[in-house]
Formats: C-alpha cells, structure tokens, sequence
C-alpha cells in the first residue's frame, strides 16, 4: 500500500497560483458585493485599472481588483469626490513612478478626514453636553444655566477657521 504524504502543500505556490487565478465579472460581483452593472461602471469611469479581456473579448480580473475595490469603497466613505478617486486611479496605472504624487493625494485626503473626525467628535460632547441638560432639568424641575451654549458659540468659531483651512487645502 502506498504511504501517504503528511506534508501540506507549499504555501507560497499555493497562495501565488491563487493570487494569479482569473476571475470573471460575476465571480468578482459576487465575491466584492457590487453589482456587475457597478463594475462596469466603475470601469467605464476609469476606476478599475488593469482590466483585461480574454480570447473571447470577456473581461478579465484577479484577486488584487476585490481589495482595489474595498479600498475605494473606503476613499468614498471618507468623502473622496469621484474625480480624485479618478485621479488616484490614474495615478496608479502609472506605476511607481507615480508613487510621490499617489502619497500627497491620499495625505491631503486623510488630513480632510482628521478634521472632519474633530468635528464630529466636537458635535458629539455638544451632544452629550445637551443630554446632561436635559437629565439635570428633569430631574430638579429646574432648568440649568445655558453653560453648553458657551461650548458651541466657540465651536462655532472653530469651525469657520476649519472650513477657511479645508476650503485652501481643497483648492492645492
């Protein structure tokens, strides 16, 4: 009787055979969540860089297109417009030539970010500071003093030197 191998199989063939492995459009719908309409969209709109086509003219992708696709999905959560991605997206299919201006483009992007983040943050003690509020004037049948409206008239400045700031980084 013939003995068995125990080994496992080579990892790193194993994982570069599936990382070069096709995919079709339905399998890359199904396996990214999007539709095959969105992805044909996106790459009508210059999104999806590096799409081949096979023998029979059907587009062609591989693995690295679903984590292409997850990372523009969080560029647009975080408010990237559709032309920037575009721009990112061309910048890409330029390789690493391109590298310098890929890293400004997403820093410039992240630094928006961090400040609509503070922002958000700030409207959240806002809003807690208006539960407590509201909790102390339940409680003692007597309204407090308007303290929390100190907080938001200086957010209210703060947010106008954001938006000067945003507005000037935007407009590099």
């Amino acid at each position: 009787m013939p003995r068995r191998s125990t080994s496992l199989p080579n990892t790193k063939t194993t994982l570069a055979s599936h990382a070069n492995r096709r995919l079709r459009i339905g399998e890359l719908a199904a396996r990214s969540g999007r539709t095959v309409h969105a992805l044909r969209y996106y790459e009508s709109r210059g999104l999806l860089p590096f799409v081949t086509r096979d023998a029979q003219g059907r587009r062609s992708y591989h693995e690295q297109h679903i984590q292409w696709l997850m990372f523009l999905d969080r560029l647009q959560r975080t408010g990237m417009s559709l032309s920037e991605m575009q721009e990112y997206a061309g910048l890409v299919i330029l390789g690493r030539q391109s590298i310098p201006q890929r890293q400004s483009l997403l820093q410039t992007h992240l630094d928006v970010v961090e400040r609509e983040m503070e922002d958000i943050k700030q409207s959240q003690r806002l809003l807690r500071d208006k539960i407590e509020f509201y909790k102390i004037w339940h409680s003692t049948g007597q309204r407090p003093s308007d303290i929390w409206m100190e907080s938001l008239a200086t957010e209210s400045t703060r947010r106008s030197q954001r938006e000067r700031s945003s507005k000037h980084l935007r407009a590099r």
